[in-house]
């Protein structure tokens, strides 16, 4: 009985240090991406609207989409740790890189531009050249801070929880799709993505 108390103590550890870690992650993408809590806002800005039902799938996907972020980055699967390594620091990078030239993060009128102007990709990294290398400074930064998270902490998910990465691409797509793109705010890591492929289709 002790040794059952015990293995529930332990799981019920587990599950509010992973609740903790979501919620850090939350603020943490937030104030890198807007300096304040923007998610809060968004939902905020529904619930006065009375679009309560909004507003919880919202948060319910933006939270899912962290999730996953934090998933892919502990997983058991040493190609899953570093592919999400490398992904967190391209799409960060171009964020930055777009917030440091136009003052705002990347939408969908900047993804469009991008594809539609992909002939000056060279004149805008010489015009731009500075930006760039800042943006991809400080994607290092946090990418070797995560790595650093990641190689000293313990804590794996089985390969079952990368299901959650998938899933908050087409939840996060579906967003996009309902609100014809005015409702983009998600982490870097998949909003960039998500974007590319939402303005190609």
């Amino acid at each position: 009985m002790t040794r059952e108390n015990g293995e529930k103590s332990s799981l019920l550890v587990r599950g509010a240090q992973f609740a903790c870690a979501i919620l850090l992650a939350c603020v943490a993408f937030n104030l890198l991406e807007y300096g304040r809590l923007k998610s809060l806002t968004v939902a905020q800005t529904m619930y006065f609207r009375r679009d309560i039902v909004y507003a919880a799938v919202y948060l319910g996907t933006y939270t899912v989409s962290i999730t996953a972020i934090l998933v892919a980055l502990f997983s058991r699967s040493a190609i899953a740790r570093w592919a999400s390594l490398v992904v967190v620091f391209v799409f960060v990078a171009i964020d930055v890189c777009c917030r440091l030239v136009t003052g705002d993060n990347i939408s969908f009128t900047e993804v469009q531009t991008a594809m539609y102007e992909s002939s000056f990709a060279g004149e805008f990294l010489r015009s731009y050249a500075g930006s760039v290398r800042t943006a991809v400074l400080v994607a290092g930064v946090i990418t070797g801070g995560l790595w650093a998270a990641v190689h000293w902490s313990k804590a794996r998910f089985g390969v079952a929880w990368l299901g959650l990465v998938p899933l908050a691409g087409v939840l996060i797509y579906g967003i996009l799709w309902k609100t014809v793109a005015a409702n983009n705010t998600y982490p870097a890591p998949f909003r960039v993505p998500v974007l590319i492929v939402y303005t190609s289709l």
